[in-house]
C-alpha cells in the first residue's frame, strides 16, 4: 500500500521535523532491505531515478494530492521546492530556462512527475526523453515553431555543425598520422553543461557503440554516403590486416612463434589493438586455450586460410 500514489514510497510521521513527516522509499537490493528518505519529495524522486530504482505512479489522483500538500507545506515551513514556470516552448513538460554558463544563455529543462533532465540542444533532449519512453508532446504548434526557428538560429551562431563526410549526423572522418588507417572518426556533441565534447575511434562500429551507450543520437542523414563509408572501412581493415600481419596459422591476427623456453619450442601469439589504439597480445602454448581467451574478449577468430589452419589443428592433435 502507498499513501503517496507512488509505488514503494510512503509518508511517515516524524515529530522532529517541521513538517511533521518525511518520505521513505523502501526497496530490496542483494536480498537486503534498503531505505531512501527525505523531507523533500522532489529530491527523493530524483535520487530514486538516479539510482535506477523502480519508479511508478500507481494512483494518479493520490499523487496529485500529495504534490499539492507538499507544495503547501514547503511554502508554509519555508522549504525550498521547484517552482513551475509557464510553458515557453510549445512542448509539454519542457521549458526554456536561463543558463549564464551556456553560450546561448539558456537551456531546456524537462520535468515529469519528479523526473528531470536538461539539455542545450532541443534535438538531443528529445532523444533522451524518448529513449526512456517518457511522454513528449507538442501542445502549442505556433510556439513550438518559434522555438525551433530560434533554436536553429542560435545553433548556427554558437554551435555550428560541419557537413558530414560519413553520412552520420555529427560524425566526421578526420585525417591523422597516429593511426594505421591515417584517419579516425570524431563525433561532436554538446553536453548538459553546454561544453563541446568529442567521441573518437578508428573503428566506426566502436564509435557507434560508444555514442549509443551515452544515449546520444545516431542519425543517418545520407544513406548512400554512409554505405560508402562502411564499404571503405571494410576495405581498409582488410588491407591493413594483410599488410601488417602475415599469418602462419591460418587465423587472422595469430602467429606461431619460436620460443625455446617451452618444451614444444613455440607458442601462439594473437595480436590486436585495444579501444585506446594500443597494441596488445594474448599468448598461450595451447591453441584451444588461446581461442577461448580471444572469444572471451569478444574479438574475432577468423579462419582466413583453411588449409593452413587444418595443418595446425592436426599438429596440435585437435
Amino acid at each position: 500500500m502507498t499513501n503517496t500514489g507512488i509505488l514503494n514510497l510512503n509518508k511517515r510521521l516524524n515529530k522532529n521535523i517541521k513538517k511533521g513527516y518525511r518520505y521513505e522509499y523502501k526497496y530490496i537490493q542483494n536480498h537486503n532491505k534498503r531505505t531512501l528518505s527525505s523531507v523533500n519529495l522532489e529530491k527523493l524522486i530524483n535520487e530514486i531515478i538516479k539510482q535506477k530504482l523502480p519508479y511508478e505512479i500507481v494512483d494518479e489522483e493520490l499523487y496529485e494530492q500529495t504534490l499539492k500538500q507538499e507544495q503547501e507545506d514547503n511554502k508554509k515551513y519555508d522549504i525550498p521546492s521547484f517552482k513551475k514556470q509557464k510553458n515557453n516552448t510549445g512542448i509539454k513538460y519542457v521549458i526554456k530556462i536561463k543558463c549564464d554558463a551556456c553560450n546561448k544563455k539558456y537551456r531546456y529543462l524537462y520535468s515529469y512527475h519528479g523526473i528531470r533532465m536538461s539539455g542545450i540542444l532541443l534535438e538531443d533532449l528529445k532523444t533522451k526523453i524518448l529513449s526512456q519512453r517518457l511522454p513528449y508532446e507538442i501542445v502549442d504548434e505556433e510556439l513550438y515553431e518559434q522555438t525551433l526557428k530560434q533554436e536553429q538560429e542560435d545553433n548556427k551562431k554558437y554551435h555550428p555543425r560541419k557537413p558530414t563526410n560519413t553520412g552520420v549526423q555529427h560524425l566526421s572522418k578526420t585525417k591523422t598520422k597516429k593511426t594505421k588507417k591515417q584517419y579516425k572518426y570524431v563525433y561532436i556533441y554538446i553536453n548538459d553543461e553546454g561544453i563541446k565534447k568529442t567521441i573518437n575511434s578508428v573503428n566506426i562500429h566502436e564509435v557507434h557503440d560508444k555514442i549509443i551507450k551515452k544515449g546520444l543520437p545516431w542519425n543517418i542523414i545520407n544513406k548512400e554516403l554512409y554505405e560508402q563509408t562502411l564499404k571503405q572501412e571494410q576495405e581498409d581493415n582488410s588491407s591493413i590486416s594483410k599488410r601488417i600481419f602475415q599469418t602462419n596459422t591460418g587465423i587472422q591476427y595469430m602467429s606461431k612463434h619460436k620460443n625455446k623456453q617451452y618444451k614444444k619450442g613455440y607458442n601462439f601469439v594473437y595480436k590486436y589493438t585495444d579501444e585506446n589504439n594500443k597494441k596488445r597480445t594474448l599468448t598461450s602454448i595451447n591453441l584451444k586455450q588461446l581461442k577461448e581467451k580471444v572469444l572471451s574478449k569478444n574479438m574475432e577468430w577468423n579462419v582466413i586460410n583453411q588449409e593452413l589452419y587444418n595443418k595446425i589443428l592436426n599438429e596440435e592433435g585437435i
